[in-house]
């Protein structure tokens, strides 16, 4: 009878204490990384994410444009039809209208990827007397409803007329375009990105514009040529190869929060990726690291990216779905790692 009272004495004691310890778990990211899915073709540095659902641009027998919407378990392949600019150029996603930066120009589609075409309006801007023209420098794009902001990196070349200048806007989806006409607007544009009412390019620094392109005034802490801007509801964020920084004030005032360990790290634009609370980047020995948006203190996950191939840095992406999973891509494999904050 002693024996059996200590038996269930011990158990409920042992119950109580592991409901306790469940109360109040120790935040960590665990150390797990799971197979998602394998890709339709390897990746090629061109991805975005909107909600549960992946774009990319592909290649296996030629160019594809892939997308799933079940945050990449399925996946959905046409072929692309053209080149793309993978290397300096872009994809966009604005509703239902996609933008690519291809090797001869500005393709769009408005079937959610499935077919494409060149904006030719864009083409006979630049120079109608030369309708076989390449525009293989188009860089960076942004599209706030029907305004469309896009960049080149070398204006002047492939035929260009002398009107042409680094920006190009258009006020109409695309139907028209034109160049602003102000004297201090850079003429060589890496990056573009509105925010509220204010347009913030690159140009070796940041600038920005609260006119409609008519000033510009040059951002403080700005310096350097930024690859990209990206936001999230309330910061800009600016990346290049060798530093990430951010603004918490649309673009005029930038802080550098670039990791110590990070030196011209080739992987930064790629993998460089954030969710509501934590920023997470790898550097180029696949080490992820993380840290906290409201206090920057840059840490390391315990554990290697799978199959980490050190190049190319084009076929492998890093990004979040909500603030659940850490996704990462290497050439045609996905993988997710879920965060516990």
């Amino acid at each position: 009878m002693k024996n059996i009272l200590f038996f269930f004495f011990f158990s409920f004691i042992l119950l109580i204490s592991c409901k306790e310890e469940s109360i109040d778990p120790i935040p960590e990211i665990t150390n797990t990384w799971e197979k998602v899915n394998d890709l339709p073709g390897d990746y090629r540095y061109l991805l975005k994410i909107k909600g549960n659902s992946i774009y990319m641009v592909c290649y296996n027998e030629g160019y594809k444009f892939a997308s799933s919407q079940d945050s990449g378990k399925s996946w959905r392949v046409s072929d692309l039809g053209f080149v793309p600019k993978y290397d300096v150029g872009f994809l966009f996603v604005e509703g239902a209208k996609f933008f690519i930066a291809g090797e001869d120009g500005l393709f769009e589609s408005s079937d959610n990827g499935i077919t494409w075409s060149e904006n030719i309006s864009l083409r006979n801007y630049i120079n109608p007397n030369y309708p076989l023209l390449r525009i293989p420098t188009l860089n960076c794009i942004d599209v706030q409803g029907s305004e469309i902001f896009l960049g080149q990196l070398v204006p002047g070349g492939c035929g260009h007329g002398a009107h042409v200048n680094g920006l190009f806007y258009s006020s109409d989806n695309g139907d028209s375009w034109s160049c602003p006409s102000s004297v201090e607007t850079p003429w060589r544009v890496t990056a573009v990105k509105k925010m509220n009412n204010v347009l913030v390019i690159s140009d070796f620094k940041v600038f920005y514009s609260e006119d409609s392109l008519n000033t510009w005034q040059v951002a403080n802490g700005g310096s350097g040529d930024v690859a990209e801007f990206r936001r999230d509801d309330l910061r800009l964020y600016a990346i290049h190869y060798g530093f990430i920084k951010y603004s918490d004030v649309n673009g005029k005032y930038w802080v550098n929060c670039t990791p110590p360990e990070i030196n011209n790290g080739l992987g930064i634009i790629s993998t460089f990726t954030f969710n509501k609370n934590t920023m997470f980047i790898m550097d180029d020995k696949g080490v992820v690291h993380f840290t906290n948006k409201s206090a920057i203190e840059w840490k390391t996950l315990d554990i290697a990216i799978p199959a980490f191939d050190p190049f190319p840095y084009e076929n492998q992406a890093m990004f979040t779905i909500g603030n659940e999973y850490l996704y990462y891509i290497s050439n045609d494999k996905m993988w997710r790692r879920k965060i516990t904050e």
